[in-house]
């Protein structure tokens, strides 16, 4: 049953998250207009010169695409960013570093066990099968832990 809502939980949270990051800023932006035959031509002749191999100069697809004629991105404005922050199932609003709780826990589990399973063995002699082969188990077994959980979690 659990796993027949993990797509439908999944999808909730996408659409949740896409919600509270949409949106932008209303400012107009003008249209940058590029030819791309132009285009074309300059990285078809780029590419002809090892020089502008980006595995060796990685500023050189910048550069030819400048000369073709395409600016450089700017911002003029400080980006606008939307995000929701979800805690405890609701989103939290009004943020500040103080709303923050963090959490560290260390497990440590060691036990030490002395068995006396007689199927496998009595008095010491282990349980022998009709053809000669014989199963037996360390009377003194040792298992041990360690768990570290973090949580970084906003109030």
């Amino acid at each position: 049953m659990r796993s027949a809502f993990l797509p439908l939980g999944s999808a909730a949270m996408l659409a949740a998250v896409l919600t509270g990051c949409g949106g932008g800023s209303s400012d107009p932006v003008a249209p940058v207009v590029v030819t791309p035959p132009i285009v074309q031509a300059a990285i078809a002749a780029a590419a002809a010169v090892a020089a502008n191999d980006a595995a060796s100069n990685s500023s050189a697809p910048f550069t030819v695409l400048q000369g073709a004629g395409v600016p450089a991105v700017t911002v003029n404005s400080t980006p606008k960013v939307n995000f929701a922050v979800f805690s405890d199932g609701a989103v939290k609003t009004g943020l500040v570093i103080s709303n923050v709780s963090v959490e560290l826990r260390l497990d440590l589990v060691h036990q030490r066990s002395n068995w006396a399973d007689w199927t496998w063995a009595y008095n010491g002699v282990p349980f022998t099968y009709s053809d000669g082969a014989t199963v037996g188990q360390q009377p003194r077994q040792n298992a041990s832990f360690v768990g570290l959980r973090y949580v970084y979690k906003w109030l």
